[in-house]
């Protein structure tokens, strides 16, 4: 296990500060057996859920970019796979809407708590080996407040872009082409596409 520069208990006297309110003591308990060894998965049911998105909820930008770009990774290689198979169309639909979900969601869920033990412990150990002598115990207990914690309205805010832009696509589409546009939107463009290989089997 890698070395910190603060010893837990001091550690986790700053991170209350630094947490999520309210979820002080959850993750306290958590990351207390992870670091005594007596835990190291622990499933995470919100992480699950909520994909990428949980670590930028908690300002873990750089980690929830990387499980994004896998995320999209393991949907393009599933859908490869898929298009090389001759597999009935129900069961390849279902398997093309439902895999990347569930391998994100038992990925994520079980790596959650300790990728976010990690964050909290070298942005805490980071900030008070920078500033711990500087400042008073209130002053740095409100810097590690600003540092951590949550951020929903950065969130929100992506994604919201997100679908403004997406909205902006899918409209622009469909202003050129309103019967293509809507059959892209709708995705019956995307699920017409056939497998010319296996067309013969399935007919």
């Amino acid at each position: 296990m890698r070395r910190f520069i603060l010893p837990y208990d001091d550690f986790a006297a700053l991170a209350r500060a630094f947490l999520p309110a309210g979820k002080q003591d959850i993750y306290l308990k958590r990351f207390k057996e992870i670091e005594s060894g007596r835990r190291w998965f622990r499933f995470n049911l919100s992480a699950s859920f909520w994909s990428f998105f949980w670590f930028w909820y908690h300002k873990m930008y750089l980690v929830g970019l990387v499980i994004c770009v896998a995320y999209l990774w393991v949907d393009q290689s599933i859908q490869n796979l898929l298009d090389a198979s001759c597999l009935p169309l129900a069961e390849d639909d279902l398997i093309r809407f439902f895999a990347p979900m569930v391998i994100s969601a038992l990925v994520v869920g079980f790596l959650a708590d300790i990728l976010y033990w990690r964050h909290c412990r070298r942005k805490v150990d980071k900030l008070w080996q920078r500033y711990g002598h500087q400042l008073t115990d209130v002053a740095f207990a409100e810097l590690l407040a600003r540092k951590g914690g949550i951020n929903l309205k950065g969130v929100l805010w992506f994604v919201g872009s997100v679908f403004a832009l997406l909205f902006g696509i899918f409209g622009w589409l469909y202003m050129q082409d309103p019967v293509t546009g809507w059959r892209i939107l709708s995705g019956e463009a995307i699920g017409n596409i056939k497998k010319p290989a296996c067309e013969a089997g399935r007919s």
